[in-house]
């Protein structure tokens, strides 16, 4: 077999399948986005504790004064 007529009968066979093809991969993309959709309840966001030791106040902030006089 030549290479002209594997890449016919490659060419015949994408097109008659194609239909069946681009099906399948829709399912399989929905199917992914439906167990993404699944996972996400079960992620919860990082507590954040609050530490009053490493409190930030105005005389902190490079800019504080220009800021509270705006």
């Amino acid at each position: 077999m030549d290479l002209h007529q594997y890449a016919v009968d490659l060419r015949d066979f994408v097109v008659n399948w194609w239909p069946l093809l681009g099906l399948t991969f829709y399912c399989v993309l929905l199917y992914i986005f439906w167990r993404m959709l699944q996972l996400m309840p079960r992620v919860k966001p990082a507590t954040v504790i609050v530490d009053p030791k490493t409190a930030i106040d105005w005389n902190d902030i490079a800019g504080a004064d220009e800021a509270k006089m705006e």
